[in-house]
């Protein structure tokens, strides 16, 4: 009895019923090259902030040096005990009230570099999800 044998299908004949999206490889390069001009927009952004932030805390130091001068000259100078205490409180209530502000305009400029670089990388992201909607056309 003579065996069956299975035919192979014609490999051309099934590749012909395919169909493959086309791809705009000239716009999607073209977004790929403003990826990477958003990824040094961003970074820019980061390190301006970050040179900002550092100083800012140049400048805060300095200011306390120089309160701290200030506070030891007044508790030196001051005539009596009761003079010295008082110039004592008076530096610690202005040293922490200085310390929260310092501290807050520390948080607003990082909040800000940090808002400003999300800002950025959001709005490429959205151009980019447009761009390649439009760069990968369907199979007719």
């Amino acid at each position: 009895m003579p065996r069956k044998t299975a035919t192979m299908p014609d490999p051309v004949a099934l590749l012909a019923g395919l169909k493959i999206p086309t791809i705009d490889t000239a716009a999607m390069e073209t977004s790929h090259r403003k990826n990477v001009e958003a990824l040094v927009a961003a970074n820019r952004q980061i390190m301006e902030g970050a040179q900002s932030m550092i100083l800012r805390q140049a400048e805060l130091a300095r200011e306390s040096v120089e309160a701290l001068t200030r506070t030891v000259e007044a508790v030196i100078t001051a005539d009596t005990p009761e003079a010295r205490v008082e110039a004592q409180q008076v530096a610690v209530t202005e040293a922490t009230e200085a310390a929260l502000a310092d501290m807050q305009a520390v948080v607003e400029l990082a909040a800000g570099t940090t808002g400003a670089t999300f800002d950025i990388l959001q709005r490429r992201i959205a151009e980019s999800v447009d761009e390649t909607r439009q760069a990968v056309q369907p199979a007719v």
